[in-house]
Parts: structure tokens; C-alpha cells; sequence
């Protein structure tokens, strides 16, 4: 009897110890959750954080390709006014020496004598450039672009407005082609 009761209480011991041990292993679990609930808490005012700053980074983003759109379509504009002025000048100063004889006549004296090196004097087909441009001038200076200028400005801003639209940009931009925010 005393063998069985020294087992039991063996197995008890052993049970006790065991659970010791285990208690010992979760002593500090209370402490391990602290610290990963302390680390989530960081870390989500961290995302917070991040995302205040994300948006500034995207508008940027988005006014940086609006500002680089419109240089483009400028330079795309000049482009083609350059080349529609050339266009006209050059039917201009065609159709004035086709039909007036005695620009042909000192257009053909000047090449002639530049052909043989000596000096002719003023070039009549560059004098016919320079005075169609002076008239251009003139005629620029006393027109209003003012029409011109709101068809462009209405036409550049429907474009970045189609753009806008579709890659959902923060703005729009209203007639006057002052941005406006839409989020």
C-alpha cells in the first residue's frame, strides 16, 4: 500500500512539475501580447502617417504630367503655326513672282550673279520673305487674338480635362482653366 501511495504521489509530483514548467513557459504571455498589441499600435500610426503624406506625392504627380501636357501641346501648337506661316509665305512669295515679270527677271539677275561671284546687291526672293513677314507683322499687331487665344485655352483645357478624367486625378479644371478639387 505504501508503494502505490508513494506511485500516486510520484505521478502527482511529476504532473505538478509538468504543469510548473508550463507555467513558467506562459509567465510572460500577458507581457508577449502587451508588445505585439504596443508594435500594431505603432505600426499602424505609421500607415496613418504614411498615407497624409501619400496623397501630397500623388496630386504632385498628377500636376507635374498636367504642367508637362500642356508644354507639349505649346510646343505642338507652335509647331504648327510655324509650319502654316511657312506654308503661306512661301505660296505668297510664289504667286507674287509668278505673275510679276520683273521679280523674275531681278530673282534671275541676283542668282545669276551670285553664281559667278560677284555681288548682286540685295536678294529680291529674300526681300519678298522679309517684306511678307513685316506685313504679317503689322496685320498681327493690329488683329485680336483675344477669340484665338480662348479657343486654345478651352481646347488645352477639355484635353487635361479628358486626362484627369480618366487617370481619376484629384482635380479638374473649370472653363478659366483653374483647377478644382473633385476627391
Amino acid at each position: 500500500m505504501l508503494k502505490l501511495q508513494n506511485d500516486a504521489e510520484e505521478q502527482v509530483i511529476a504532473k505538478m512539475e509538468e504543469n510548473l514548467e508550463y507555467m513558467k513557459l506562459t509567465e510572460n504571455i500577458v507581457s508577449d501580447y502587451q508588445a505585439a498589441f504596443d508594435l500594431t499600435k505603432r505600426s499602424y500610426e505609421k500607415l496613418n502617417a504614411a498615407g497624409k503624406i501619400k496623397p501630397q506625392h500623388q496630386l504632385k504627380a498628377q500636376v507635374e504630367k498636367v504642367l508637362s501636357m500642356i508644354a507639349i501641346e505649346e510646343q505642338s501648337a507652335f509647331e504648327k503655326a510655324k509650319n502654316a506661316m511657312m506654308a503661306e509665305a512661301t505660296e505668297a512669295v510664289t504667286s507674287k513672282f509668278l505673275t510679276d515679270d520683273n521679280l523674275k527677271k531681278a530673282a534671275l539677275d541676283s542668282a545669276m550673279a551670285q553664281i559667278a561671284g560677284k555681288k548682286a546687291g540685295t536678294d529680291p526672293v529674300q526681300a519678298a520673305f522679309v517684306d511678307f513677314f513685316n506685313q504679317k507683322t503689322v496685320a498681327a499687331k493690329k488683329a485680336d487674338a483675344s477669340m484665338e487665344t480662348k479657343e486654345a485655352r478651352a481646347n488645352i483645357v477639355a484635353k487635361m480635362n479628358a486626362v484627369a478624367e480618366n487617370e481619376s486625378f484629384y482635380f479638374r479644371f473649370d472653363d478659366s482653366g483653374k483647377p478644382k478639387l473633385v476627391v
